[in-house]
């Protein structure tokens, strides 16, 4: 068992998959957002006044209204379940903010389960590269319902069930971070007709813990158990990565390099206005920030606004695996709704998400405190 810190990077949110619906649930205001607590707010305004509330609340009218209606130096701090920076510009028209996920004790966090998530994408697409020597078959992309699943490549590099998986073997804390969060409004910078533009319409609000805070997680790698079945067959593929922390933090830094010099390198021709060369600036930031990592440290990516690439590593994108064009056709046209209609012509994906002030999201540094 190994301590491990936990950096953030850039701004990283991991949903609750609740959203918070503005003037009933969440307000906003000199820079602030609270989200409310009903408990002071029925404190305030007393039982007798409870139909009135329902009633505030089927119009989506404002509740801070009708408090102050009822007590009028009510300030919103007053009913507070917890409060947050606001780090947004252009978001009037947002009605909801998106919970970031909350300990039982409302302490935000990243969940072991998100970063174990994105730790067996970079391993999966190691593995790719190692051991996948022929392309991938319709069936393996593609499910029964016509839907698109990577079961099958999963089942094909990590282990065909929970016992014989790979990373079975691997487990990861949650990271616990005791800040204030803060609310960012993530817009979509998007590919369009006349060049690239910030789609400000497109945007919403989201809880994310902020950039440069820390926390520390358990992560421990049974290399007893994994020799035990290694030796008796039940895994498949090789295991190095496995074999110790600094070996799997290479693994994770390779990948995280790959993705992002592969984004660099699709937008580096691209002429357009600022909005680009600031993009490819935040790349080359993240970049210089693993080529810094010292044995034992590694960049990842978790939770929201990575994007499709992100989720699936790229490997899908990769023409060594789906070279076939119908088979990669397919598989936009069900990633991306409208792609035959509207947007053939363009690459896929098209959009990338950042905050208003053009930051990434997501990024994390791990580092082991205990080698």
């Amino acid at each position: 068992m190994k301590i491990c810190k936990v950096t953030t990077l850039t701004s990283v949110h991991t949903g609750s998959g609740k959203y918070l619906q503005k003037d009933i649930e969440f307000i906003t205001g000199n820079d602030r957002a609270v989200v409310i607590d009903d408990r002071k707010v029925l404190g305030i305004i007393g039982k007798g006044n409870i139909d009135k509330w329902i009633a505030c609340i089927n119009r989506g009218s404002s509740l801070m209204d009708l408090i102050r209606t009822i007590k009028s130096d009510v300030e919103p701090d007053d009913i507070a379940l917890r409060g947050m920076d606001l780090l947004a510009t252009h978001f009037a028209h947002a009605r909801t903010l998106r919970e970031q996920m909350l300990s039982g004790g409302d302490i935000p966090l990243i969940p072991g389960s998100s970063i174990k998530g994105s730790i067996r994408t970079a391993v999966l697409n190691h593995l790719l590269d190692q051991y996948q020597f022929t392309p991938f078959l319709r069936d393996e992309i593609f499910n029964r319902r016509n839907r698109i699943d990577d079961k099958m490549v999963i089942k094909k590099h990590l282990g065909t069930s929970t016992n014989n998986d790979l990373l079975r073997f691997l487990t990861v804390g949650d990271a616990l971070f005791y800040f204030e969060t803060w609310a960012c409004n993530i817009l979509s910078m998007n590919m369009v007709r006349d060049g690239v533009r910030m789609e400000k319409r497109l945007g919403n609000l989201v809880e994310c813990i902020p950039d440069n805070v820390e926390a520390e997680i358990r992560i421990n790698i049974n290399q007893r158990q994994l020799e035990l079945n290694a030796n008796k067959n039940y895994i498949r593929n090789n295991f190095d990565f496995l074999r110790s922390y600094n070996a799997l933090f290479e693994v994770i830094n390779s990948h995280t390099e790959k993705i992002l010099k592969a984004e660099f390198l699709f937008w580096r021709d691209d002429k357009m206005e600022g909005l680009v060369v600031d993009y490819l600036e935040k790349l080359q930031t993240i970049l210089d920030d693993i080529h810094n990592c010292k044995p034992g440290e590694c960049v990842l990516r978790v939770g929201h606004g990575g994007g499709w690439l992100d989720m699936t590593g790229g490997w899908a994108k990769e023409k060594k695996y789906i070279p076939d064009h119908e088979i990669w056709s397919a598989i936009v046209d069900k990633a991306r709704p409208g792609n035959q209609s509207k947007y053939s012509s363009y690459p896929f994906p098209k959009t990338r998400r950042m905050d208003n002030y053009g930051e990434l999201l997501g990024f994390i540094k791990l580092s082991i405190q205990n080698p």
